[in-house]
């Protein structure tokens, strides 16, 4: 099994481990668990079963952990996102840990483990929303949306800074703004809103970002009572997975403010929605990009088709794999979908360590592996795509 495998289940325990303290337990205390762990042992390779049943025993430690963290931490929401973010986090977590035994038993491998974690790391990031953004692969967002008030572009948008604002504040990756000021009224915008992928593709291209916030703002005067003016505004987001031009949840709302001028209370009800919005996309962006399956499309080039059956059976081998499927086998090149825990960069680097075919990875997105098979001395690409 690769070094990917081996740190994500170190982590996996760690984090779990973390998060299973309870309150009592001093913030830079070491806490101790003992869990077992199994494999099967297939072709009579005990190295990777080991290390199988290693990863195994951190992921029962984890939901071990877990639980007691829901028991003595009700304050969490998201219990189930962020029992997901735990079992893929892959810095920091783990103090150490030791294999007790090993018992071979009918062909399949038990291991014992005593882990050692800390709790302080944990702590902090439950609370700060890191382990989810990071289990999503810690995305960079781009926020566009033009605003009107009275059917006229406002060039100071209340509801997209207020947006922006509080993603940042919650641990999200923006874009700058003054960029984000140059898009707001242009073409490829129009083009984005009226759904056209590839303009969506150009913006996060351009400008470095894996996931667009975008839509449309609107204030209006409702009315005059005694000197105090009334608006109303309504904003509506679509929130779009650049790569793949996929839309991930889309969500809209309405909010009123009042001032003594027109200008304010139309920026007051902006603002507002504009918080309502960010509440939702706090939850929802993370919880959309970091589900217990993460689809990721796989392309290999410069493979015959006995290679796509063995990177078939081999992503299927691969632990925090649930699913693989063959969409695609056209001219040496093969389009895998695979569902998987793992994220892309640890998916493809988990590939390059398959000792049956050398592949090298040429590329990766916030849901793409590219990968190519290395050619053999003495052979040609078109030897290989026969």
């Amino acid at each position: 099994m690769g070094r990917t495998i081996r740190r994500t289940a170190l982590v996996i325990l760690g984090i779990l481990l973390f998060s299973l303290l309870p309150p009592a337990v001093a913030a830079n205390e070491e806490v101790v668990i003992e869990v077992e762990g199994f494999a099967v042992v297939r072709e009579g390779n005990l190295v990777r079963a080991r290390e199988l049943a290693v990863s195994d025993g951190l992921r029962s430690a984890v939901e071990q952990v877990v639980g007691l963290l829901v028991d003595s931490r009700t304050r969490v929401r998201n219990y189930e996102l962020i029992e997901d973010s735990i079992l893929i986090r892959s810095t920091g977590y783990v103090a150490g840990y030791e294999i007790l035994s090993t018992r071979l038993t009918g062909g399949t491998l038990e291991v014992r483990l005593r882990v050692r974690v800390r709790r302080e790391e944990l702590v902090r990031d439950l609370d700060h929303l890191q382990l989810t953004l990071y289990r999503a692969n810690d995305p960079r967002v781009m926020v566009v949306i033009p605003e009107e008030h009275l059917r006229r572009p406002v060039p100071d948008p209340a509801a997209e800074t207020e947006i922006i604002r509080r993603l940042v504040d919650a641990g999200f990756r923006l874009v700058d703004q003054t960029q984000v000021a140059k898009v707001r009224e242009s073409e490829i915008l129009r083009q984005a809103l009226a759904g056209d992928d590839e303009a969506w593709r150009r913006l996060g291209a351009e400008y470095d970002a894996e996931i667009l916030v975008t839509g449309e703002a609107f204030s209006e005067f409702v009315g005059n009572f005694r000197g105090l003016i009334s608006c109303r505004a309504r904003v509506e987001v679509r929130v779009i997975r650049v790569d793949t031009g996929e839309i991930l949840t889309a969500y809209s709302v309405h909010e009123s403010g009042v001032d003594i001028s027109e200008a304010a209370a139309g920026k007051k009800a902006l603002t507002k929605a504009g918080s309502s919005v960010a509440d939702y996309l706090i939850e929802a962006i993370p919880s959309r990009l970091a589900g217990s399956r993460r689809g990721i499309q796989v392309f290999v080039k410069n493979l015959i088709f006995s290679e796509l059956l063995l990177i078939e059976r081999k992503l299927k081998e691969t632990p925090l794999v649930d699913n693989v499927f063959i969409r695609d086998f056209t001219g040496g090149i093969a389009r895998l979908d695979v569902e998987t825990q793992l994220l892309p960069v640890q998916l493809g680097e988990e590939m390059t360590w398959w000792p049956e075919i050398p592949l090298e990875v040429t590329g990766i997105s916030g849901a793409k592996v590219e990968l190519e098979k290395k050619t053999l001395p003495g052979e040609t690409i078109e030897e290989v795509a026969e």
